[in-house]
Protein backbone atom coordinates (compact mmCIF):
# COMPACT_ATOMS: atom_id res chain seq x y z
CA UNK A 1 0.00 0.00 0.00
CA UNK A 2 1.45 3.71 -1.16
CA UNK A 3 2.02 6.42 1.52
CA UNK A 4 -0.48 8.22 -0.13
CA UNK A 5 -3.32 5.73 -0.39
CA UNK A 6 -2.68 5.44 3.95
CA UNK A 7 -2.73 8.73 4.14
CA UNK A 8 -5.71 9.26 2.23
CA UNK A 9 -7.96 6.06 3.70
CA UNK A 10 -7.33 8.05 7.82
CA UNK A 11 -9.91 10.71 8.58
CA UNK A 12 -8.78 14.38 8.63
CA UNK A 13 -7.16 15.51 12.04
CA UNK A 14 -8.21 18.48 14.00
CA UNK A 15 -5.55 21.15 14.77
CA UNK A 16 -5.82 22.16 18.32
CA UNK A 17 -6.80 25.84 17.87
CA UNK A 18 -4.22 26.55 20.61
CA UNK A 19 -1.56 25.39 18.59
CA UNK A 20 -2.06 28.59 15.95
CA UNK A 21 -1.76 30.72 19.10
CA UNK A 22 1.31 28.95 20.14
CA UNK A 23 2.82 28.61 16.50
CA UNK A 24 2.59 32.57 16.43
CA UNK A 25 4.43 33.35 20.17
CA UNK A 26 7.15 30.99 18.09
CA UNK A 27 7.14 32.71 15.40
CA UNK A 28 7.61 36.39 16.94
CA UNK A 29 10.24 35.37 19.44
CA UNK A 30 11.75 33.01 16.15
CA UNK A 31 11.82 36.38 14.10
CA UNK A 32 13.52 38.20 17.07
CA UNK A 33 16.50 36.54 15.82
CA UNK A 34 16.98 37.06 12.22
CA UNK A 35 15.94 41.06 13.16
CA UNK A 36 18.89 40.88 15.78
CA UNK A 37 21.07 39.13 13.24
CA UNK A 38 20.45 41.16 10.29
CA UNK A 39 20.60 44.36 11.87
CA UNK A 40 24.46 45.08 11.87
CA UNK A 41 25.16 44.95 7.92
CA UNK A 42 22.81 48.25 7.78
CA UNK A 43 24.92 50.25 10.15
CA UNK A 44 28.36 48.62 9.88
CA UNK A 45 30.32 51.82 8.14
CA UNK A 46 28.43 54.12 11.03
CA UNK A 47 30.06 50.99 14.13
CA UNK A 48 33.31 51.67 12.58
CA UNK A 49 33.77 54.92 12.91
CA UNK A 50 32.33 55.06 16.79
CA UNK A 51 34.07 51.67 17.90
CA UNK A 52 37.37 51.97 15.47
CA UNK A 53 36.52 48.88 13.88
CA UNK A 54 38.98 47.62 11.22
CA UNK A 55 37.27 45.46 8.11
CA UNK A 56 38.29 42.16 9.64
CA UNK A 57 36.69 43.14 13.16
CA UNK A 58 33.31 44.22 11.87
CA UNK A 59 33.63 40.61 9.66
CA UNK A 60 34.11 38.94 13.48
CA UNK A 61 31.35 41.39 15.05
CA UNK A 62 28.74 40.14 12.40
CA UNK A 63 30.08 36.10 12.48
CA UNK A 64 30.13 36.09 15.95
CA UNK A 65 26.29 36.09 16.31
CA UNK A 66 26.54 33.43 14.12
CA UNK A 67 29.21 31.09 15.46
CA UNK A 68 27.42 31.02 18.82
CA UNK A 69 24.02 29.59 16.30
CA UNK A 70 26.42 26.63 14.50
CA UNK A 71 28.02 26.50 18.50
CA UNK A 72 24.90 25.61 20.44
CA UNK A 73 23.05 23.22 17.45
CA UNK A 74 23.64 20.29 19.16
CA UNK A 75 23.59 21.08 22.95
CA UNK A 76 20.58 23.04 22.62
CA UNK A 77 18.69 19.75 21.61
CA UNK A 78 20.16 18.21 25.55
CA UNK A 79 19.17 21.55 27.10
CA UNK A 80 15.89 21.60 25.48
CA UNK A 81 16.08 17.70 27.05
CA UNK A 82 16.90 19.11 30.50
CA UNK A 83 14.51 21.84 30.59
CA UNK A 84 11.80 21.94 28.13
CA UNK A 85 10.13 23.73 25.70
CA UNK A 86 8.79 26.21 27.69
CA UNK A 87 12.06 27.59 29.28
CA UNK A 88 14.46 27.37 26.51
CA UNK A 89 12.06 29.76 24.93
CA UNK A 90 12.02 32.23 27.03
CA UNK A 91 15.92 31.80 27.79
CA UNK A 92 15.81 32.43 23.88
CA UNK A 93 13.84 35.58 23.94
CA UNK A 94 15.96 36.90 27.26
CA UNK A 95 18.96 35.88 25.80
CA UNK A 96 18.17 38.21 22.06
CA UNK A 97 16.61 40.73 24.19
CA UNK A 98 19.36 40.86 27.22
CA UNK A 99 22.56 41.16 24.19
CA UNK A 100 20.93 43.57 21.99
CA UNK A 101 20.31 46.09 25.04
CA UNK A 102 23.19 45.53 25.96
CA UNK A 103 25.16 46.64 22.29
CA UNK A 104 22.96 49.86 22.50
CA UNK A 105 24.80 50.72 25.48
CA UNK A 106 27.85 49.17 24.50
CA UNK A 107 30.83 52.10 25.02
CA UNK A 108 33.68 50.14 23.85
CA UNK A 109 33.74 47.36 20.91
CA UNK A 110 34.58 44.69 23.31
CA UNK A 111 30.90 45.26 25.09
CA UNK A 112 29.69 45.19 21.28
CA UNK A 113 31.07 41.82 20.88
CA UNK A 114 29.40 40.47 24.04
CA UNK A 115 25.73 41.75 23.23
CA UNK A 116 26.02 39.86 19.73
CA UNK A 117 27.66 36.96 21.40
CA UNK A 118 24.36 36.73 23.63
CA UNK A 119 21.67 37.70 21.25
CA UNK A 120 23.52 34.40 18.95
CA UNK A 121 22.80 32.28 21.87
CA UNK A 122 19.41 33.41 21.61
CA UNK A 123 19.02 32.57 17.33
CA UNK A 124 20.57 29.11 18.69
CA UNK A 125 18.35 27.59 20.69
CA UNK A 126 14.74 28.85 19.51
CA UNK A 127 15.82 27.55 16.16
CA UNK A 128 16.10 24.09 17.53
CA UNK A 129 12.91 24.56 20.53
CA UNK A 130 10.71 26.08 17.59
CA UNK A 131 10.53 22.81 14.97
CA UNK A 132 10.33 20.73 17.89
CA UNK A 133 7.19 22.91 19.36
CA UNK A 134 5.58 23.10 16.41
CA UNK A 135 6.02 19.07 15.98
CA UNK A 136 4.48 18.63 19.17
CA UNK A 137 1.39 21.05 18.51
CA UNK A 138 0.43 19.77 14.93
CA UNK A 139 -0.35 16.44 14.14
CA UNK A 140 1.57 15.27 11.60
CA UNK A 141 -1.06 15.92 8.41
CA UNK A 142 -0.67 19.93 9.38
CA UNK A 143 2.36 19.98 10.51
CA UNK A 144 4.66 21.25 6.69
CA UNK A 145 1.71 24.68 6.83
CA UNK A 146 2.62 25.32 10.18
CA UNK A 147 6.40 24.37 9.28
CA UNK A 148 6.33 26.79 6.70
CA UNK A 149 5.20 29.59 7.72
CA UNK A 150 7.39 29.55 10.74
CA UNK A 151 10.46 29.24 8.33
CA UNK A 152 9.20 32.52 6.98
CA UNK A 153 10.43 34.35 10.15
CA UNK A 154 13.71 34.45 8.99
CA UNK A 155 13.48 35.90 5.57
CA UNK A 156 11.01 38.37 6.77
CA UNK A 157 13.08 39.15 9.36
CA UNK A 158 15.69 40.23 7.54
CA UNK A 159 14.10 42.22 4.59
CA UNK A 160 12.43 43.89 7.43
CA UNK A 161 15.79 45.09 8.88
CA UNK A 162 18.04 45.95 5.87
CA UNK A 163 14.49 47.74 5.12
CA UNK A 164 14.29 49.73 8.31
CA UNK A 165 17.34 49.58 10.23
CA UNK A 166 19.19 52.32 7.60
CA UNK A 167 16.40 55.18 8.34
CA UNK A 168 16.48 54.30 11.93
CA UNK A 169 20.26 54.46 12.42
CA UNK A 170 20.04 57.87 10.19
CA UNK A 171 17.40 59.40 12.18
CA UNK A 172 17.78 58.22 16.07
CA UNK A 173 21.50 56.67 15.78
CA UNK A 174 22.67 53.18 15.57
CA UNK A 175 21.52 52.64 18.88
CA UNK A 176 18.19 53.00 18.08
CA UNK A 177 18.44 49.93 15.84
CA UNK A 178 19.52 47.83 18.57
CA UNK A 179 16.44 49.29 20.93
CA UNK A 180 14.31 48.40 17.97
Amino acid sequence: MSAQADTMSKPPVKTPAYAWVVLFALYMATLAAPLNLFKLPPVMTILQKTFDLSMSDSGDLMSIFSIMGFVLAIPAGFILKRFGIKLTGLVSVASVTVGSALGAIAETSRMLFVGRFIEGVGMGLIMVAAPLAISIWFPAQKRALATGLWASSVGIGNIVTLLLAPTLAVAYGWQSVWWA
